[in-house]
C-alpha cells in the first residue's frame, strides 16, 4: 500500500514513513492549493473553505464530565441532616454548617 506524505517536517528532515507515521505539525505537501502551508495557516484555510461550500464549519469542543458527587463514596456523599421526631429529616440550616 503506497502512502503518501501530506506533512513533511519544517526543517526539512527525512522522514521514514514505512517505519511510522510524521505526527508533529509541518508544512503541507501533496495538498493540492494548500502546499507549503504550515500547519495552523492550512488548518485556519482549509477549515475556511470547508465553511464557505457548507461542507463544514469550525467548532470548539468542551469535554464535560458530570460531577459524580455520588459516586466518591460507597453510599454517597454525606449530606447533614437531623432527624426530627415531629418534622422529620431537616436539613442542617446553612448557618450551621462548618
Amino acid at each position: 500500500l503506497d502512502i503518501k506524505q501530506v506533512i513533511r517536517p519544517a526543517d526539512d528532515s527525512a522522514v521514514d514513513l514505512a517505519k511510522e507515521a510524521y505526527t508533529e505539525k509541518g508544512i503541507l505537501v501533496n495538498s493540492g492549493a494548500f502546499d507549503d502551508m504550515d500547519f495552523d495557516m492550512a488548518f485556519d484555510t482549509i477549515a475556511a473553505e470547508l465553511d464557505s461550500q457548507g461542507k463544514g464549519r469550525v467548532t470548539t469542543n468542551y469535554r464535560l464530565r458530570d460531577w459524580g458527587v455520588s459516586r466518591q463514596r460507597y453510599w454517597g456523599a454525606p449530606i447533614p441532616v437531623i432527624n426530627c421526631k415531629q418534622c422529620g429529616s431537616v436539613p442542617v440550616p446553612e448557618d450551621q454548617l462548618p
